[in-house]
């Protein structure tokens, strides 16, 4: 919403009434987290390829060929 002061336009977020944020709460929160970390120091394309690399390779399974699980509940 944007309202007034001083004749200068300024824009604030007002939440609806009856909704509830707890969605963007944890969001902001996150988001302000993230931040921090980096303001720290932490560099996320560095982290995630030492994840990686800790991890192993990562196996993809292909897409094209539908998987089917069976169960012996249904035959008899």
């Amino acid at each position: 919403m944007t309202t007034y002061s001083k004749g200068q336009p300024v824009r604030e977020w007002r939440p609806k009434k009856g909704v509830r944020h707890e969605a963007l709460d944890a969001r902001v929160y996150a988001y302000a987290a993230l931040r921090a970390l980096v303001s720290m120091g932490l560099v996320l394309d560095a982290e995630a390829d030492r994840t990686a690399a800790r991890s192993g390779p990562v196996r993809r399974e292909d897409s094209t060929v539908p998987r089917v699980s069976r169960s012996r509940w249904m035959n008899g």
